[in-house]
C-alpha cells in the first residue's frame, strides 16, 4: 500500500489502538505486571511463529511496545495488518494483568 492517506484510513478504521508512524504500525499496552506482560508477549511471539512474521517488540517492566512493517517491502503490507489484528484479538481476550486503556 503506498498512498500515505488510504494507509491512514485503513489502520484508524481496521486497528482499534494501534498508530501509523514512518511507515511503520505502533501499539503500546500496560500490564498490571512484568510477569502479565510477558506472559501476554508470549502468547504473541507463538501467534507470530505460526504466521512467520515477526514484529518489533519492547518490554519495559509492565510496559509493551510493538511495532510492525514488513522487512523485505521495507513498509506496511497485508501481512502486517493481519499479525495486527491477531495481536488485537489476543489483547482483547486475554485479561490476566490487563490494563485496558482507552
Amino acid at each position: 500500500m503506498t498512498n500515505p492517506d488510504a494507509l491512514a484510513e485503513k489502520v484508524n478504521e481496521s486497528l482499534p489502538g494501534w498508530k501509523l508512524i514512518n511507515n511503520t504500525l505502533h501499539l503500546k499496552l500496560s500490564f498490571t505486571s512484568t510477569s502479565a506482560n510477558l506472559n501476554f508477549t508470549n502468547r504473541l511471539a507463538t501467534s507470530a511463529e505460526q504466521q512467520h512474521h515477526h514484529p518489533s517488540i519492547f518490554i519495559d517492566g509492565a510496559q509493551l511496545q510493538i511495532e510492525l512493517y514488513t522487512h523485505d517491502t521495507g513498509g506496511i503490507t497485508e501481512k502486517d495488518f493481519v499479525l495486527a489484528k491477531e495481536i488485537n484479538t489476543l489483547n482483547k481476550n486475554y485479561t490476566h494483568g490487563m490494563v485496558h486503556e482507552k
